[in-house]
């Protein structure tokens, strides 16, 4: 989630509005930013030829709630070059673990990563 902060620890909101609809960058702006920082993790490992071999690492089933009063946001996406598109998801949650909202995008067009990047 690094790449959605700016150089002062708040939301990019530049990059949160192309990412998002009016409505829900707005929302998503809106939630204050952690002072913690947790590094993002690579959940699985690729092969020597750079592609996925084998069954999925097993993770460690523990989801950790927010401190009360705090939202959790969990921020995904992918690159689907069948489709030359990428996809974004995002969910928070509350100290209770009820979703308090969640959007996915499908942005078409989207045949490299680094154009993924900037759209």
């Amino acid at each position: 989630m690094d790449f959605l902060k700016d150089s002062g620890g708040g939301w990019n909101s530049d990059l949160v509005s192309l990412l998002f609809q009016p409505d829900d960058a707005a929302l998503i702006t809106s939630i204050p930013v952690g002072n913690s920082a947790t590094p993002d993790t690579q959940i699985w490992h690729f092969n020597k030829q750079g592609s996925y071999h084998g069954s999925l690492p097993r993770l460690d089933p523990k989801w950790l709630t927010p401190a009360p009063d705090t939202i959790k946001i969990n921020f995904d996406a992918l690159i689907q070059w069948d489709r030359k598109g990428a996809g974004v998801g995002i969910i928070a949650r509350d100290s209770y673990r009820q979703c308090v909202m969640w959007r996915t995008n499908f942005y078409p067009g989207v045949e490299k990563v680094e154009h993924g990047i900037g759209c």
